[in-house]
């Protein structure tokens, strides 16, 4: 298993770029994902949150309400911190059982791309062959996050101070997408991407060589 993880600021594009990644052949894992899975309706992981933050954060039929958990943790850094203490435990280990797995029934030259918005900001990079940056610049991530969601602007900057800026993803990544609007150019840089990662999974015996950020574009 050759194992990428991928990152970048909110609305950036990288859950685009893992499915691109995923349809030229790539295992895909999402840190979202598993979160949604971890946190299902009625899980023990969910009456510990609303035990935590309150019978508010339940609707009706026992799942998250996670429009409102949002606009809680995204205004408040403590409460956002208590609720990623409570989540990041059972979210990692799903991930890393995930990898784990391919790690054991696919060929060595397989990539597995896991998508982890706090991929730094946690300090997974141990996990990867290769980290890989999705970039746009911080004016284009408020708008699309605006549009994305409906949020005022002064909302949507809530929602990227939540994690690093995107200039220091990008400077610890060891490839950096730069999507900043034309999808065509984006879809043949993630190409350009693949191809590379595939030249670097069947070639795994050469030592890893520390280097600047690689732009692909």
């Amino acid at each position: 298993m050759f194992a990428v993880g991928l990152t970048g600021g909110v609305a950036s594009g990288k859950s685009l770029a893992a499915h691109i990644l995923e349809s030229l052949g790539a295992i895909r894992f999402s840190a979202d994902e598993a979160s949604r899975a971890v946190t299902g309706a009625n899980s023990p992981l969910v009456s510990e949150i609303a035990r935590t933050f309150g019978p508010q954060v339940l609707l009706p039929s026992g799942a998250l309400n996670r429009a409102y958990l949002a606009k809680r943790i995204f205004a408040d850094a403590q409460t956002r911190q208590r609720l990623e203490r409570l989540l990041h435990p059972a979210i990692l280990r799903l991930l890393w059982a995930q990898m784990e797995a391919c790690r054991y029934d696919f060929a060595a030259d397989t990539i597995v791309v896991v998508e982890v918005p706090l991929l730094f900001e946690v300090h997974l990079e141990g996990w990867f062959h290769r980290t890989v940056a999705v970039f746009a610049p911080e004016a284009v991530l408020l708008e699309r996050i605006q549009a994305r969601d409906m949020l005022s602007k002064k909302e949507a900057k809530l929602r990227l101070a939540a994690q690093w800026p995107v200039e220091q993803k990008a400077a610890r990544a060891d490839y950096v997408l730069r999507n900043e609007g034309d999808i065509s150019q984006f879809h043949h840089a993630v190409l350009r991407l693949w191809n590379i990662l595939r030249q670097e999974a069947q070639g795994q015996e050469r030592p890893f060589q520390i280097h600047r950020p690689q732009f692909i574009e």
